[in-house]
């Protein structure tokens, strides 16, 4: 699916200052990134959160680089609490989806895969909240 590191320097997603530190992807409070409030826009939390959903996929299916096209289909998000920290994006995968979407890829050659990312800021306060469903189809090579 991609090296992570390739991920991050997608324009617009460098545009906006998403970083990558190991395997944790963060935003910096920036007066460029702020909304009406002073606070992230909403639009570059859910960047950071998106990005960061994409990552994790690829990490989870290293085996599929450059084997598969990933889009992402559909979210569904919810912000928490307006920040002036810096934000922090963690992803996780239910077992159960995960699992179906291997075995959807092995029967189908395509699948879909929810990966859920929480936003914190750096008092470690939830500031986002979403799911991110991922269809994956794999290349005929």
């Amino acid at each position: 699916m991609g090296n992570s590191m390739e991920s991050v320097e997608i324009p617009f997603v460098k545009h906006v200052g998403i970083q990558q530190t190991d395997e944790i992807l963060s935003l910096e409070y920036d007066s460029h990134l702020l909304n009406h409030l002073d606070t992230l826009h909403a639009g570059a939390l859910f960047t950071l959160a998106e990005t960061a959903s994409g990552i994790y996929l690829q990490s989870l299916f290293p085996e599929y680089k450059d084997k598969a096209l990933p889009l992402l289909r559909s979210s569904n998000i919810q912000y928490k609490k307006p920040t002036t920290k810096n934000v922090f994006a963690y992803a996780s995968v239910e077992r159960e989806s995960q699992e179906k979407f291997e075995q959807q890829l092995l029967k189908k050659n395509r699948g879909v895969i929810i990966i859920c990312i929480d936003l914190k800021d750096a008092d470690e306060v939830m500031v986002m909240s979403g799911e991110f469903h991922w269809y994956v189809e794999l290349r005929k090579i």
